[in-house]
């Protein structure tokens, strides 16, 4: 059946947008508005503390950590069909997203050269250069993981809520029958963190 499938992804991308605001606003969101162009030296120096942050590869890190997040809380109490397709769901929407990342580091950038002057921006990448800054780099996945594992008792509280606003919104999508809303009901219930344990 392929309702239930559709509510897992569903799931996994409501919650996700949970641990990152950035999601919560759809991807190809208005543009903004006509900035001036970013001074090529201010610009060249947000591009090294990019570079210096680990690049691509750490903004997949961290979409791949916040996916994992989300898929964790989802396919606790799936059946394990479900679980493993929602674990395929999870890799897909990592691969698709990782391939933004190049637009979202550029996009980054411009923001640092926009908000930083040119003297905090050195500053920063001096610190990014430095051995404090080095083990903070190295440590931040640590220290992703502990806030994401602290944050994880506020985030179960709102998944109800969530999972009610999911349902209501797939099946008015779909069209649903009683019948295929009780089987989507059932299987964000199986989705809830359980309760009281």
């Amino acid at each position: 059946m392929r309702l239930p499938a559709i509510a897992v992804a569903a799931i996994a991308l409501a919650a996700s947008a949970a641990w990152s605001p950035s999601l919560a606003q759809p991807l190809l969101a208005r543009p903004l508005p006509a900035q001036p162009a970013a001074d090529a030296a201010k610009l060249e120096l947000a591009r090294q503390l990019y570079d210096l942050s680990g690049g691509a590869q750490a903004v997949k890190d961290h979409l791949q950590s916040m996916f994992s997040a989300a898929n964790k809380i989802v396919a606790a109490n799936l059946p394990p069909d479900q679980g493993r397709l929602s674990a395929a769901i999870n890799r897909d929407m990592v691969d698709e997203m990782s391939k933004l990342a190049p637009d979202m580091i550029d996009n980054g950038a411009h923001a640092y050269a926009d908000n930083l002057s040119e003297q905090e921006l050195k500053d920063y990448v001096a610190w990014l250069s430095s051995d404090s800054g080095k083990a903070v780099l190295r440590k931040l996945p640590a220290i992703r993981q502990e806030m994401l594992a602290r944050e994880m008792p506020a985030l179960s509280a709102l998944f109800p809520q969530l999972l009610t606003h999911v349902q209501d919104r797939v099946c008015e999508e779909l069209a649903c029958t009683a019948r295929q809303r009780q089987v989507v009901a059932t299987a964000l219930a199986k989705a809830l963190p359980t309760r009281g344990s």
